[in-house]
């Protein structure tokens, strides 16, 4: 929203959604002294919506290289976090008082070690190889120390994958043979 609207001017704006040419959504903000006031209807149901009127604290900073920029103040009860995204729903919030987190935040401890061995894979490789492969040879312009760092850390994330796995293995092997047990 930033973009859209200058916030130390007061002024309105109003935004529509369209599916097929058919609007399916409105939103309507209006920027006053420090304060932006959203209007916007969501889908709460199929046969439902619902009218939200939200009204956000704005506040300015200054910027390194000169100028300013706006924030919002988060404005759930006993938060007021100043943030640049405000999620829509019941109410404008945060992404820490909604409780969202990052897909890499959600992932299991073995996926993340593997995602990152892969990473550092690519980093090496310069391209995305098999991570289990042989040890490639260091690069060409790459320092040494960097490339057995980086293959250090490449062992000690599989290390982590491959003992993750075993686990969720021993775990599977458990409950089948728990399974064979109740179907004898």
């Amino acid at each position: 929203m930033a973009h859209l609207v200058d916030f130390r001017i007061s002024c309105d704006a109003t935004c529509t959604w369209t599916v097929q040419g058919k609007v399916v959504g409105s939103a309507v903000m209006k920027v006053g002294a420090g304060v932006l006031v959203l209007s916007y209807q969501f889908v709460r149901s199929e046969n439902e919506r619902s009218k939200v009127t939200a009204s956000v604290p704005l506040v300015w900073s200054r910027c390194t290289l000169g100028g300013e920029r706006p924030w919002f103040l988060c404005p759930a009860v006993g938060c007021g976090r100043r943030v640049a995204i405000l999620y829509c729903g019941a109410n404008l919030l945060c992404r820490r008082c909604l409780g969202l987190a990052y897909p890499s935040q959600r992932e299991a401890a073995p996926a993340r070690a593997h995602r990152r061995a892969t990473r550092i894979r690519q980093r090496i490789e310069g391209r995305g190889g098999n991570v289990g492969g042989a040890i490639p040879k260091k690069p060409k312009g790459m320092h040494r120390a960097t490339f057995y760092r980086l293959l250090v850390e490449h062992h000690r994330r599989m290390t982590l994958y491959f003992t993750g796995a075993i686990k969720h293995l021993e775990v599977l092997s458990r409950r089948i043979e728990s399974m064979e047990g109740r179907l004898n």
